[in-house]
């Protein structure tokens, strides 16, 4: 089950879908922000927000990918080789 997958059976709406992952992408941004504040206040912690940004990375790829991959790309073979070409020639370029 897809975080939007979740969504559009909760919800039965795209508008509430994207709006909702929206959201949570903001939410994800704003506890980044709380966390480096607050830990750049106390100083010292660099492995905590290493780990962090791992996970607010992680956490808004996976929830922007889901988006496209239920509204743009959908189900067109065409599409989600397209999809994986660029996503693999992106990946590499920043490796």
């Amino acid at each position: 089950m897809t975080v939007a997958g979740y969504l559009k059976a909760r919800y039965k709406s795209d508008a509430l879908v994207v709006i909702t992952s929206l959201g949570l992408i903001v939410m994800c941004i704003g506890t980044f922000l709380f966390l480096f504040f607050v830990l750049r206040a106390g100083g010292g912690l660099a492995a905590v927000m290493s780990t962090a940004d791992s996970l607010l990375i992680l956490t808004v790829a996976a929830i922007v990918k889901d988006l496209w991959e239920t509204y743009m790309v959908k189900d067109d073979p065409v599409k989600n080789e397209s999809y994986e070409k660029h996503v693999k020639l992106v990946s590499t370029s920043f490796s």
